[in-house]
């Protein structure tokens, strides 16, 4: 597996974070950053999907 692949699969973890930290009522801007991070391997993993979908 690539290093790549392997730090977006890592960063997966902010997903639950940021889910957690809005349930916990944290301060917004952990909220926003928790989430922000959490979208990066999501868009990455949707970005696959199509292309590989496309071929």
């Amino acid at each position: 597996m690539s290093p790549k692949k392997t730090i977006l699969l890592s960063m997966l973890v902010f997903v639950p974070i940021a889910f957690g930290a809005q349930w916990l009522n944290l301060n917004p801007i952990l909220v926003f950053i928790a989430s922000g991070l959490a979208i990066i391997p999501l868009a990455a993993l949707i970005a696959d999907s199509t292309e590989a979908i496309a071929e």
